[in-house]
């Protein structure tokens, strides 16, 4: 049923997207500055409904158990590199700065890189949706026996957000009613903690003087 009703949903959005694509390259005439505009929005708001669609699809998969995440050693420090030098190459001007401090250990994590890689960009997404930042600083740290909790992670990738945040944690993580934040927001830190919590670790979320902190706690490789 999820398969039927994704083509369903499908089939007109990508219908939408190409003719808005079409129209703004101008090959079947001029747009104005104002209808280029307007005509952007539409493009981008389909394929963000293209990307939840997608989500929502591979989220149903893996409750089902069609779909399974497949474990393997990570290098945490390359992995990072590789992601954030992928993101500044997408940085338009306006966004914020990032400060990334490098490990000073080689941590070997165990996880899906590609589910890994959906979780940084989620959470990249939902920091700069709800804070508005002007730096977004990235370090790792391992983390204290007493502070692991029922988890086996020991590595934490820890993800701030400076700016202004005029929520509460709360209106993130609850479902049970409307808030302002969109739901695609909610949702994609909702695919985020899920992928974490399989991979064997977990996502938790604290404010600090202006600061949203993502915590990404991951499970080290056993020797």
């Amino acid at each position: 049923m999820v398969a039927a009703l994704s083509h369903d949903l499908r089939s007109p959005l990508n219908t939408i997207i190409g003719f808005s694509d079409i129209l703004l390259t101008g090959r079947i005439g001029r747009l104005n500055a104002e209808q280029k505009k307007q005509m952007a929005i539409v493009l981008n708001r389909g394929q963000e409904l293209l990307g939840l669609i997608d989500d929502l699809l591979e989220y149903a998969r893996l409750l089902r158990g069609d779909v399974s995440l497949h474990l393997s050693t990570v290098l945490l420090a390359p992995f990072l590199e590789r992601q954030l030098e992928l993101f500044k190459t997408y940085r338009v001007e306006g966004e914020p700065t990032l400060a990334y401090v490098p490990p000073k250990t080689q941590h070997r994590i165990v996880a899906d890189e590609q589910k890994l890689l959906v979780v940084m960009e989620q959470v990249f997404r939902v920091g700069v949706a709800v804070a508005n930042p002007r730096v977004v600083r990235i370090d790792v740290q391992t983390i204290p026996r007493s502070e692991r909790g029922p988890s086996e992670a020991s590595v934490r990738v820890r993800i701030g957000f400076q700016g202004r945040i005029q929520l509460e944690l709360e209106d993130l993580l609850e479902w049970k009613h409307k808030n302002q934040v969109p739901g695609k927001v909610r949702f994609g830190l909702h695919l985020a903690r899920f992928y974490v919590n399989r991979m064997g670790g977990d996502v938790s979320l604290c404010r600090k003087r202006g600061r949203l902190e993502f915590h990404l706690n991951l499970c080290k490789e056993n020797k």
